[in-house]
């Protein structure tokens, strides 16, 4: 016995399953969008702790032929990084100690800088080698 089959007809997608893709390429490109921006954030942070390595060298540099170690004036800082993600500061500079501070600026992107609860906005390194706070600095 033969028996007569309609042939079922595909014209396309619904609109459910139409909604059901735009939803998972949009999830996934939200999550690609916030592992960019966290690693773009992370390399900045980077580079702010090379420079303020570099600037302990020249402290030590400084000191070496002064009586005491150097303002930010004295360091010819300027007040931002040349990138204008962070300020410059150098907040105590005495005969015998000194702090030098990168403080993520107000509007920048660098304002959301964490590592897990940590707060990173502001790095600071001391005369001793102290990185604060130090769960930035790993």
């Amino acid at each position: 016995m033969h028996t007569n089959r309609i042939p079922s007809l595909s014209r396309g997608y619904t609109l459910v399953e139409l909604a059901m893709t735009l939803l998972v390429i949009g999830l996934l490109a939200s999550m690609a969008v916030n592992s960019y921006r966290d690693s773009v954030i992370k390399t900045r942070r980077a580079e702010a702790q090379a420079s303020l390595t570099r600037l302990q060298l020249q402290q030590e540099r400084w000191r070496a032929l002064n009586p005491s170690y150097a303002s930010a004036n004295e360091l010819g800082l300027s007040g931002q990084s040349v990138d204008g993600h962070y300020e410059w500061s150098v907040p105590v500079a005495n005969t015998t100690s000194y702090v030098l501070r990168a403080a993520a600026t107000s509007s920048g992107s660098q304002n959301r800088d964490h590592q897990g609860p940590v707060d990173c906005k502001v790095l600071e390194v001391d005369q001793t080698g102290q990185h604060h706070p130090s769960e930035c600095w790993r």
